[in-house]
């Protein structure tokens, strides 16, 4: 967890510049790769993991929007009539937010889906087919 906050609060300087980078934008799977892990350490029901991953990604979307609008108005000043105009940090972060808590229902459906996929792919598989290893032949 360390690790991971520790990337995030060194990518953000990098996403606040005006090229940008396309490596930050692997960051936006965090809410997904924490869930995974809370999933399978505390063995959750599948139905219990969507909740989990709707819940972290609005508290992860609203940490990044705060951490990242901070980053823009130290990195990347806005500049009009030559004078700097400063990011309302909260309330754009909360508006990214709410924006965002409509995708992450579509989010946590789909990871509900994959995992069920999973977990019935799993139930279902039969390493050894019918027919296969078995010598009929006399």
């Amino acid at each position: 967890m360390t690790a991971l906050v520790a990337l995030h609060l060194a990518s953000l300087r990098a996403e606040a510049s005006k090229e940008g980078s396309e490596i930050a934008a692997l960051l936006y799977l965090s809410p997904t790769a924490i869930t995974c892990l809370i999933h399978l350490r505390l063995r959750l029901k599948i139905t219990s993991a969507i909740f989990v991953h709707y819940v972290l990604t609005i508290a992860w979307t609203f940490l990044h929007a705060v951490g990242l609008n901070y980053a823009t108005n130290a990195y990347n000043p806005i500049m009009r009539s030559s004078q700097s105009i400063q990011i309302a940090v909260y309330s754009n972060a909360w508006n990214d937010t709410l924006e965002m808590a409509g995708w992450a229902i579509a989010f946590a459906a789909t990871y509900g889906v994959v995992c069920y996929t999973a977990v019935s792919a799993a139930i279902n598989y039969d390493p050894c087919p019918a027919g296969v290893g078995t010598d009929d032949s006399g």
